[in-house]
């Protein structure tokens, strides 16, 4: 929690290379244009999903790489990560990325 910011829900940190525990608050982030409700790493990026879309980030300079619109998972357990990519299930259909 902090006064200054609002819904921080979609806030995403990132930690300093090496120091998992230590946190530059005020430059390392990026606000999510919805609510994470699953994250995931796979070939050097990080895989965000939202309850609509899911996000392909750049975890070195925290940019939104690609929006895939309408591929979502119902919750964090949706979704398995193997050595192939992810793979991701929802009703009706099952994606692998």
């Amino acid at each position: 929690y902090h006064p200054d910011l609002e819904d921080i829900r979609r806030y995403i940190f990132r930690s300093q290379p090496d120091n998992f525990f230590t946190f530059n608050w005020i430059d390392d982030f990026v606000i999510m244009p919805e609510v994470p409700i699953a994250m995931a790493s796979f070939n050097s990026r990080l895989y965000v999903w939202g309850q609509n879309s899911l996000y392909k980030l750049d975890p070195f300079s925290l940019l939104i790489e690609d929006t895939y619109e309408g591929v979502s998972i119902l919750n964090k357990d949706s979704f398995v990560k193997t050595e192939y990519g992810l793979c991701c299930y929802r009703r009706p259909y099952s994606i692998l990325i």
